[in-house]
């Protein structure tokens, strides 16, 4: 007791630096139950760790849905089966189709006699047989006509009668719509058997995820740190993944702000699962383990081993997972940290006593 009384030496609690312990020998350390271990860099594994939900790629779609109410006539492909963007997926016999397949009949019919009216008047018109006034009326009626056949042509081409044309009023095709594939992929599952009556926006199929993202709910506190590129990763995984979207209002239930960051490539996970998210730190520094770090007041501190001692330092520290990260000029790296017995310590510098 009264050779720690002498190797103590009370520190100004408001310097930066200060010697705690003098030359300390190994029974010392021991008594005092102080552990040291070296510096070491932040890692990209150095992060804090939440959990996240992996989930197909909001860029792309992941199934095929029905825009027409009606019977499922037949699936042309299979499960594991890779297609191209418009490769016809599957026959739908629709009532609402064979309706607007009609509306589109008239309309086209409708389009035609007014493209040679407007025709007709304006040679009229072009030899002074019929006023101005006569032409502009029948351009309104050309124009008009033009703008139907426009409409009908888009919800046909939803239907997936490309150029809204090819069947007539006695056509086979009437009432039948096609499903196309809206991308480059993989048919997953058929979630329609054939036969099946569907609703309009009711999932036909799903394809296999070709690039997949992690979506996570995070406290407020901790999502202010991150910026949009940032690269995190999965433990276990060996692709990382880039930070894409932080949403920009906070949950007022949970308190929280969603992410969502997209894997560089390919990874063994599926859509659905739950994984662990690092969420590293976005620049370079050395790993404080929280048991090597003290408190007081607004200020934090470590405590050194050098070549006079153990000695106190006051450091300006950033959450990192369950520890912390300090600046890369705030250490060399080749130092020893008391990572036990720091808070002991503390108690010391404070004249509270050791043992």
């Amino acid at each position: 007791m009264k050779r720690l009384s002498l190797l103590l030496l009370c520190a100004a609690c408001c310097g930066a630096q200060a010697q705690v312990l003098s030359n300390p020998d190994q029974a010392t350390m021991n008594r005092l139950g102080l552990v040291l271990a070296t510096v070491q860099p932040a890692t990209a594994d150095s992060g804090t760790v939440v959990s996240a939900q992996v989930l197909v790629s909001p860029l792309q779609p992941d199934a095929l849905v029905a825009r027409f109410a009606g019977v499922l006539e037949s699936w042309q492909v299979a499960p594991g089966d890779a297609v191209e963007a418009g490769a016809v997926l599957g026959t739908v016999h629709s009532q609402e189709v064979l309706q607007l397949q009609q509306a589109w009949l008239q309309a086209d019919a409708a389009l035609t006699l007014a493209h040679n009216a407007e025709a007709r008047d304006r040679r009229l018109f072009d030899d002074g047989i019929i006023a101005a006034r006569r032409l502009q009326e029948t351009e309104q009626e050309y124009a008009a006509a033009k703008a139907s056949a426009a409409a009908l042509r888009a919800q046909l081409t939803l239907a997936g009668l490309a150029s809204g044309s090819g069947f007539s009023a006695d056509s086979p095709q009437l009432g039948v719509y096609t499903l196309r594939a809206p991308m480059d992929g993989t048919v997953g599952r058929l979630e329609v058997a054939v036969g099946s009556a569907i609703s309009v926006d009711q999932t036909l199929l799903r394809f296999g995820a070709a690039q997949l993202w992690l979506q996570a709910d995070l406290p407020a506190p901790l999502a202010t740190g991150l910026t949009i590129g940032q690269r995190l990763s999965v433990p276990g995984v060996d692709t990382p993944l880039t930070l894409r979207q932080i949403d920009r209002q906070v949950d007022r239930r949970t308190q929280t702000l969603g992410i969502r960051a997209e894997f560089d490539g390919p990874v063994p996970l599926h859509a659905g699962e739950i994984v662990s998210l690092v969420l590293s730190p976005t620049a370079g520094g050395w790993r404080i383990p929280a048991d090597a770090v003290v408190h007081d007041g607004a200020e934090t501190a470590v405590f050194l081993r050098t070549a006079a001692g153990i000695e106190r330092k006051v450091l300006e520290l950033q959450p990192l997972g369950a520890d912390y990260l300090a600046p890369e000029g705030a250490l060399a790296g080749n130092e020893q940290l008391v990572v036990r017995g720091a808070s002991l310590l503390k108690g010391m510098v404070l004249g509270l006593g050791g043992e």
